[in-house]
């Protein structure tokens, strides 16, 4: 019986330890989030923004756990998105997070003013599947499209 429990007080340790290392994976810094959108321009640069899209959309490139980026128009459509593929093609100036802030409309908006910039609101993390706080960088990429990422506020 001793070595039943001292079994099981193992085995629950073990799981306890594995999903804090499974949400410290996910859990990302701002910095992470201005690395994966340098590192989208340069990958859209380097191979073509139609390749480019296509492999951010299928999740091929620039994902890890809840750290993923978009591009936006600067007429506010999504041409790459890669945690939502459903959103490709959508206008999305005037889509309100819960609180009723135009966030993809003030991301734009910044990232084409400033060159680049960061956007507080609240959107549904692909990860746990509930409505979040969050913050994305936007930075410009050419007068006509910007490249985002944002991190979920734990």
């Amino acid at each position: 019986m001793k070595k039943l429990t001292v079994f099981l007080a193992m085995v629950f340790s073990f799981v306890f330890c594995l999903s804090c290392l499974v949400s410290i994976s996910y859990a990302q810094s701002k910095e992470d989030a201005v690395k994966m959108v340098n590192d989208a321009i340069n990958y859209i640069k380097t191979n073509g923004k139609e390749k480019a899209y296509k492999d951010i959309t299928d999740g091929k490139v620039l994902k890890k756990g809840d750290l993923y980026v978009f591009a936006l128009t600067s007429d506010y459509y999504i041409v790459a998105h890669g945690a939502n593929p459903k959103l490709l093609g959508k206008p999305m100036e005037k889509l309100k997070d819960s609180n009723g802030k135009f966030f993809f409309k003030e991301m734009v908006d910044k990232a084409l003013k400033n060159g680049e910039g960061w956007t507080d609101y609240t959107w549904t993390n692909p990860v746990t599947k509930k409505i979040e706080p969050k913050t994305t960088y936007t930075k410009k990429l050419d007068d006509k499209t910007v490249v985002g990422c944002g991190i979920y506020k734990k």
